[in-house]
């Protein structure tokens, strides 16, 4: 749901091969017309980085994802030359093997969100932006690997759902987002895409969207 016409929100996935899949949740600095312009920008690099993964030229790690993401975005705004071009993104990259049932995620400051036979988890992310002319170029970012089993949920959210306000000048939180998780996972996701939508415009009333709201569920299934 952006907040304009266009937006910096984004997300895609990529089918690699029979048996794996790349899935991307980005929100690109501002919204309107200069999120739009990161988005453009990610979709580039994004389009290299199939390119390279399909060449064997680049691990399809999230984590080394991400650094070329920054790398990227970085050297072409000129960010180490002190450039004005203060831009970049937050965000998940996740890759799933449906073969080996493993999963591997890595986050921007975009927590991973975990439903399985032990409830409800957190996977941290780590807490430096992909860009921005105060990230390292040769940023780091943690790999996570998670064991999936039978009918795993998998939730991945943009700030602007926690961001948002209300009347009383309080915010959606990630609390809201927890408990909205907690108690609505076992119903299928067009059922929780609307409960979701009533959820935070019942939350915001009469307050304007503050920004871009994106959030992609996945149920991940191993290979039998």
């Amino acid at each position: 749901r952006p907040k304009d016409t266009v937006g910096g929100d984004i997300y895609f996935s990529q089918k690699l091969n029979q048996d794996e899949v790349l899935v991307m949740v980005i929100d690109g600095a501002g919204h309107g017309v200069s999120g739009a312009f990161i988005t453009m920008l990610v979709k580039a690099i994004e389009a290299q980085i199939i390119a390279e993964i399909k060449a064997g030229t680049l691990n399809s790690d999230p984590s080394l994802i991400l650094e070329y993401f920054n790398k990227n975005i970085k050297t072409m705004l000129n960010q180490e030359k002190k450039s004005k071009s203060n831009a970049g993104f937050d965000g998940g990259i996740l890759h799933y093997n449906k073969k080996t049932s493993i999963c591997k995620y890595a986050g921007a400051k975009t927590d991973l969100y975990i439903v399985d036979s032990d409830g409800l988890r957190i996977i941290k992310s780590d807490r430096k932006n992909v860009g921005f002319v105060r990230t390292k170029i040769d940023q780091e970012y943690t790999l996570y690997t998670i064991k999936i089993e039978k009918n795993t949920q998998m939730y991945i959210a943009t700030d602007g759902v926690f961001d948002q306000e209300n009347n009383d000048n309080k915010f959606y939180g990630k609390k809201g987002f927890v408990d909205f998780v907690s108690s609505h996972n076992k119903l299928d996701y067009q059922a929780q895409h609307q409960l979701l939508v009533k959820s935070i415009d019942d939350f915001k009333g009469t307050k304007a969207q503050n920004d871009d709201i994106t959030v992609v569920g996945l149920k991940l299934k191993p290979k039998i």
